[in-house]
């Protein structure tokens, strides 16, 4: 709770503190139903990452999930107040500025396996994104969010095919 204490006293206000890793994914769907934006900022350790993906999991679980809740990914291992006592508020509001959105956090969680050049890896990752887009609850988001990847799969195979060209000097212009 002492990144929320140091959060109020720099002006960043309307902050709440889980007390732990432990978010009560329904309270933020009804917080976002009730027309708050809700952005969740976790801790960049360990513990506050996969809290994350927990927390991306249970609310794609949940049929009631519509969307509208944002995140935001401090760097490794920095908790929010290690960035206002460094200095660096502006680089957190920043990233409290341009928070990721649900198919965003999605694909920064597969971003190393997408980028990886090892087939293993890159399955893996398919494999995953496969996982969750299954658990999704909500019929509607599950068609959007299918949709979403199948495109942007698309798009990074097409990106890479077009950088392995320029690589082999294949590529006409």
């Amino acid at each position: 709770y002492f990144d929320v204490i140091k959060l109020y006293q720099n002006n960043f206000e309307n902050c709440i503190a889980p007390l732990g890793t432990a978010i009560n994914h329904d309270k933020l769907i009804e917080l976002t139903k009730k027309g708050f934006e809700v952005i969740v900022c976790l801790d960049g350790d360990s513990a506050g990452r996969n809290a994350t993906i927990r927390l991306m999991n249970n609310l794609l679980s949940a049929e009631n999930f519509e969307l509208g809740i944002k995140f935001v990914l401090l760097p490794k291992n920095v908790d929010p107040d290690q960035l206002i006592i460094s200095n660096l508020q502006d680089k957190l509001l920043n990233l409290i500025d341009n928070p990721l959105n649900i198919e965003q956090l999605i694909e920064r969680y597969l971003e190393r396996y997408n980028s990886s050049q090892d087939v293993n890896d890159q399955f893996k990752g398919s494999k995953i994104l496969k996982s969750l887009l299954e658990t999704v609850a909500n019929k509607d988001l599950k068609n959007i969010l299918n949709n979403y990847f199948k495109k942007n799969n698309r798009n990074i195979t097409h990106k890479k095919n077009i950088f392995r060209k320029i690589q082999t000097n294949h590529i006409d212009f």
